[in-house]
């Protein structure tokens, strides 16, 4: 009976054994290899996530500097409007002579370019107008209108008195008193669109 207990004890303790390494097995076999690829996976993951949302603010950025670019260009459209492109002196030098005749002024227009290298992109405009002093307010008013930015660095008025605006009716002395004529000097800028 002693035998019999020893024998059914041991099979007892190989089996519990036996049972105890082919759980170690499977757990070294299966589990564990299980436990790494999850591992590995929330780690992949986790990568995945971040690229997505790092994906995500840059589709965010691209949207926003898309929609900054739009702004950015119709401003450029606006500025191009107002600067002179290298074919245009005869349109600013046409629009200021129609200036000068809607106003009932008499101009002349000067325009240097200068010749140094880092002053290009600038055109000079001197401008001598004469005519009433309310024509030439309504003159600078429409100067300032104009589509074409020219930036004036000097103005000046001069009177004359010995000028007449050809009225007959009146004394030459009563009409220059009255009506006389003025002079404006114009010193400015007017700056290329260099493309």
């Amino acid at each position: 009976m002693i035998k019999e207990k020893l024998i059914h004890l041991s099979k007892k303790y190989c089996t519990a054994v036996l049972s105890l390494v082919i759980l170690l097995l499977v757990l070294s076999n299966i589990i564990l290899p299980s436990i790494n690829s999850i591992k590995q996976l929330d780690s992949d993951i986790f990568k995945e996530r971040e690229k997505i949302e790092e994906l995500y603010l840059k589709g965010q950025s691209l949207k926003r500097s898309t929609e900054e670019y739009y702004k950015i260009k119709k401003d450029i459209s606006e500025l191009e409007n107002i600067f002179i492109s290298q074919d245009q002196e005869l349109r600013l030098i046409t629009d200021i002579e129609t200036l000068a005749k809607n106003n009932n002024v008499i101009q002349e227009i000067n325009i240097k370019e200068n010749n140094k290298d880092n002053d290009k992109e600038k055109m000079f405009i001197e401008l001598s107008v004469t005519g009433l002093y309310r024509n030439l307010i309504n003159y600078l008013q429409a100067i300032e209108e104009l589509d074409i930015y020219i930036n004036f660095n000097n103005i000046r008025f001069s009177l004359h008195d010995n000028l007449s605006h050809g009225r007959n009716s009146q004394p030459q002395e009563t009409l220059d008193t009255l009506n006389p004529n003025v002079t404006l000097y114009l010193n400015g800028i007017a700056y290329y669109w260099l493309k």
